[in-house]
């Protein structure tokens, strides 16, 4: 009778500890979603970063080469600066 018992008291500490169990699994699926969505969310802001960087980068280069000075033709004769010598 005492195995009987023994066996019945230990049934539902079996069972609440799987159903804790599942719990963590649940809610350990519940925070790596929201970490994994946190991650996204972080990414999507350094790309957006990235790009507006870029933009700018874009717009100090333009800048830049449209405040060098005109370059002025050289006084060459025509027959000089027409071709490359490629087996130097």
């Amino acid at each position: 009778m005492d195995g009987k018992l023994k066996k019945a008291k230990c049934l539902p500490l079996r069972m609440s500890l799987q159903n804790e169990r599942k719990m963590m699994e649940t809610g350990g699926l519940a925070q790596l979603a929201t970490a994994l969505a946190q991650q996204r969310t972080m990414q999507d802001v350094s790309v957006a970063v990235l790009k507006k960087t870029l933009q700018i980068e874009a717009g100090t280069a333009t800048s830049l080469l449209a405040a060098l000075p005109p370059v002025e033709a050289a006084n060459l004769p025509p027959h000089l600066g027409q071709t490359i010598n490629t087996s130097a």
